[in-house]
């Protein structure tokens, strides 16, 4: 596990580029369980304010203790994931991060209900 002070320079240079935040979205996939992960799918059942407002929200709130761990990313081999869970307005939520290394920009590789694997 990584300390706490790198989670907190992760989420330092997150907050900064937050303007920047590109949310994937997954509702175009054929596979059920990936579309209901879908970011806009959370938002409908849940009543929150939207996609972009609500991810923004949540993201700019994060703390390290909301940090879980880091997964490589195999998909785009472009360093580690950063992977939190936060309760926003009584539902636990898995949110799993990335700071492109090429543009700066945010990305918000996944937005969805937290479930116990």
């Amino acid at each position: 596990m990584k300390n706490t002070s790198f989670v907190q320079d992760f989420l330092s240079e997150v907050k900064a580029n937050l303007s920047s935040l590109v949310v994937i979205p997954r509702g175009n996939s054929t596979d059920p369980e990936q579309r209901q992960k879908d970011p806009k799918a959370v938002c409908d059942r849940h009543g929150f304010d939207g996609v972009a407002a609500t991810v923004t929200e949540v993201v700019g709130s994060l703390t390290a203790s909301n940090f879980v761990g880091l997964q490589p990313d195999l998909k785009n081999n472009c360093g580690d994931l950063f992977v939190f869970r936060r309760k926003y307005r009584g539902v636990m939520l898995y949110v799993k991060l990335q700071v492109s290394t090429k543009t700066g920009r945010v990305i918000c590789h996944s937005f969805h209900e937290w479930t116990n694997r």
